[in-house]
């Protein structure tokens, strides 16, 4: 017979037949090593492996993308080591399921009478100060969450006063820009409206000028009308 059926026996879990039971079965509370053969068959280890030594208290800040890890948020929060871990127990009830609560209940209390290496307060107080840890670990993952909200805040309201402040610059420039191609403009359409009055005076005097000589051509004409065409052309005038 097993010691884990030796062991729920003697807690009067289990009744096995004469056959089964040895003849020195006392029928008492179970020992160490059948507890031990209770917690291996649910996947417990027997002892608990030590914890890191504890580290002054401060808040958590959890790195983004990365997962939680546990004991290190419960040894910053200085929980010390408990000789029998609330995760333990918690194990050994999951092994324990099919037992209706009342049960596994007096299984445990049956456990902790056996053993004089922990009480049940030790899981209870190990489970009440990993809580209050974890609590302390929540506040500060939100007091952290808080802060990259404010300085995000803060710098989304500094990139919209870089905008503004660039918005108007620009403008300003852009305003000046138009300003400035305005008189040009203006500049252009004077010295295009001087050159067509230059042209148009230039005209004038020229159209002035024509019918001066048209004028003197026809008076000129009306000698050679009245006495004829020379005999012979003179020579052209070399002006000396």
């Amino acid at each position: 017979m097993s010691k884990f059926m030796k062991a729920l026996e003697k807690m009067g879990l289990v009744e096995l037949d004469g056959a089964s039971r040895p003849a020195d079965d006392d029928r008492g509370l179970p020992d160490a090593d059948e507890i031990d053969a209770i917690l291996q068959s649910t996947g417990v280890a027997a002892s608990p492996a030590p914890a890191p030594a504890p580290a002054p208290v401060e808040a958590v800040a959890v790195p983004a993308g990365t997962e939680l890890d546990l004991a290190q948020v419960y040894a910053r929060a200085g929980v010390p080591t408990s000789p029998f871990p609330a995760e333990k127990l918690l194990k050994l009830l999951e092994g324990l399921r099919a037992m209706d609560p009342h049960t596994r209940k007096v299984a445990v209390q049956a456990m902790d009478a056996a053993d004089e290496t922990w009480t049940i307060d030790d899981p209870v107080m190990d489970a009440q100060r990993k809580t209050d840890a974890l609590r302390r670990a929540k506040e500060g993952v939100n007091q952290r969450l808080v802060a990259l909200s404010e300085q995000a805040e803060a710098q989304v309201a500094a990139e919209d006063a870089y905008q503004n402040q660039a918005s108007e610059t620009i403008r300003q420039q852009i305003r000046e820009l138009e300003d400035q191609l305005q008189a040009e403009i203006q500049q252009v359409a004077e010295r295009k409206a001087n050159l067509r009055q230059e042209l148009r005076g230039a005209q004038d005097e020229a159209s002035h000028q024509i019918l001066r000589i048209d004028q003197e051509i026809e008076r000129l004409h009306e000698v050679m009308r009245s006495f004829g065409a020379p005999a012979a052309s003179p020579p052209p005038s070399t002006g000396g």
